[in-house]
C-alpha cells in the first residue's frame, strides 16, 4: 500500500517520495524529518539525504532498527523543487521529463530516457540497506545456512536441505540477535522451507517479485553466509530466467554461489526477491549457479497462508 501511495504522487510528478515500511514515533520521524531537510537545503540530493540521515539515525540509536524504516521512492539523483512528468509514448512504453522550476522565468524540460529495469550501480548502496535487515543466518545442531523474513517478520524463509532433520534452529540477524525457530511447512521437491519465529521484532521483510518482471541480463545480487563469511553480497546477472531441472523452474545466474548461500534471496534492484539460492555446478564449473523460481516459494506460501510483505 505504501508504494501504490508513492506512486500516485510520482505519477502526479513528484521527483521523490520518502515513505516508512513500519510505524516511527513522533521523536524518531522529528529527528529525521530535521536531518534529512538541512542536507537537501545545502544542495544534497534525495539519495545523498536519506543516505546520511539513516546513518545519522542509526548512530544516534545504535539499538533500535528505526533508521532501515525510511526508504525512498523515485530516483536517488532527485533535487528538491524538481518535477518528473510522465507521458505515454505511440508505441506504449514510457518517457520521462523533468522540469526545473527557478524563482523566475519558465521551466525548460529535458527529457531524458529511463531504462525499464532502472537497475544502476548507485541505487544499490540503498537497496541494501533496506534489504540487509530481513536477511538471516540459519544455524542448526547440523550445518549453517542462509535465509530471509517474509510477511509480518515472523516467518523465514530457506531451503530445506539446510534445516532438514535438525534437532534445534535458530537464526540471526544483522544485529546479532538471536532468535529460536521451527519448521512451519516444507516442499521437498522444490528444497523449500519456512520457519516460524519464536519472537518477531524486526521491522523489515522482503517481498516476492513477479515472474515476468524478471529478466534475462538483469543485475541482481546474492545476500547469504558462503562458507561462513556473514552477509556477504555477490553481483552477478539473470543468465535463464526459467530452467527447469527435474520438474523444477530454476533462475540460473552467474552470480557467486557458495556453501552457505542456500537459501539466501536473490533480488533485483527494487529489493524483491527474483529466487531463493539453492544449487551450484560442481565439478570445477564456474559462473552457473542456480536459484528457485518464484512461483515455488509462493505456492508453498498460499498453502500455509502467508501473505507477502507489504510493497515498498
Amino acid at each position: 500500500m505504501t508504494s501504490s501511495l508513492s506512486d500516485a504522487f510520482l505519477l502526479g510528478g513528484a521527483a521523490g517520495v520518502i515513505g516508512t515500511v513500519a510505524d516511527v514515533g513522533d521523536k524518531e520521524g522529528a529527528y529525521f524529518a530535521s536531518t534529512f531537510y538541512q542536507h537537501l537545503n545545502h544542495g544534497a540530493t534525495l539519495g545523498e539525504a536519506i543516505l546520511i540521515t539513516r546513518g545519522a539515525l542509526c548512530s544516534e540509536l545504535p539499538d533500535n532498527p528505526v533508521w532501515s524504516s525510511f526508504v525512498l521512492f523515485g530516483s536517488p539523483g532527485g533535487l528538491p523543487g524538481e518535477q518528473t512528468v510522465v507521458s505515454a509514448t505511440a508505441e506504449g512504453d514510457s518517457k520521462r521529463t523533468n522540469e526545473h522550476h527557478q524563482v523566475k522565468g519558465e521551466a525548460t524540460p529535458s527529457e531524458i530516457d529511463i531504462p525499464q529495469t532502472s537497475s544502476q550501480s548507485d541505487s544499490w548502496q540503498e537497496v541494501l540497506a533496506q534489504v540487509k535487515p530481513a536477511v538471516l543466518y540459519v544455524e542448526t545442531d547440523r550445518g549453517f545456512g542462509s535465509g530471509f523474513l517474509i510477511g509480518d517478520g515472523e516467518y523465514a524463509v530457506t531451503c530445506n536441505h539446510v534445516i532438514r532433520n535438525s534437532r534445534s534452529i535458530h537464526v540471526r540477524y544483522i544485529d546479532g540477535r538471536q532468535v529460536a525457530a521451527t519448521i512451519f511447512g516444507v516442499d521437498r521437491a522444490a528444497d523449500l522451507a519456512i520457519l516460524k519465529l519464536e519472537e518477531c521484532s524486526v521491522i523489515a521483510s522482503l517481498n516476492i517479485a513477479e515472474t515476468d518482471t524478471i529478466q534475462e541480463g538483469q543485475s541482481i545480487l546474492a545476500i547469504g553466509h558462503p562458507l561462513g563469511f556473514s552477509f556477504t553480497v555477490s553481483r552477478g546477472i539473470v543468465s535463464s530466467r526459467c530452467r527447469v531441472i527435474d520438474a523444477i523452474a530454476y533462475v540460473q545466474t552467474d552470480t557467486a554461489l557458495n556453501p552457505g548461500n542456500s537459501g539466501g534471496p536473490i533480488i533485483r534492484d527494487t529489493g524483491e526477491v527474483v529466487a531463493v539460492a539453492s544449487l551450484v555446478i560442481g565439478g570445477g564449473v564456474q559462473g552457473i549457479g542456480f536459484g528457485i523460481a518464484t512461483p515455488h516459494l509462493k505456492a508453498l506460501m498460499t498453502r500455509l497462508r502467508i501473505r507477502s510483505a507489504t510493497q515498498r
